[in-house]
């Protein structure tokens, strides 16, 4: 009865002695699994920065572009704009000499 008595607390001393390597494995396992998740976290937060950055250059390339675009159509613009005035002027001035010419504005 005592060899029965003692194989049941061996057995209890056996289960137990298991269930602590079980939890120490467990916490080793969510140790490793909480490292590699952060590696992986700073690995994506890194492409995310990266990623943000190219395309913030990219946005400014773009918006540089069309910074010199817009420029270069008010130049345009402002020259089409100078032309019409001079065209404008010379139409006037030859309609202007027109009508001396002709009498018309004396009432001839």
């Amino acid at each position: 009865m005592e060899s029965f008595i003692k194989n049941i607390f061996d057995i209890d001393k056996g289960a137990e002695d298991y269930q602590q390597r079980l939890e120490v494995e467990k916490q080793r396992l969510l140790k490793d699994r909480k490292e590699k998740m952060k590696v992986i976290d700073d690995e994506y937060n890194k492409v995310l920065e990266e990623e943000q950055e190219n395309l913030k250059l990219h946005l400014s390339s773009i918006e540089s572009e069309d910074k010199d675009k817009l420029v270069e159509y008010s130049k345009k613009a402002e020259t089409i704009k100078n032309i019409f005035e001079d065209k404008k002027e010379i139409l006037i001035k030859n309609f202007a000499d027109s009508l001396l010419e002709s009498g018309e504005f004396y009432g001839e």
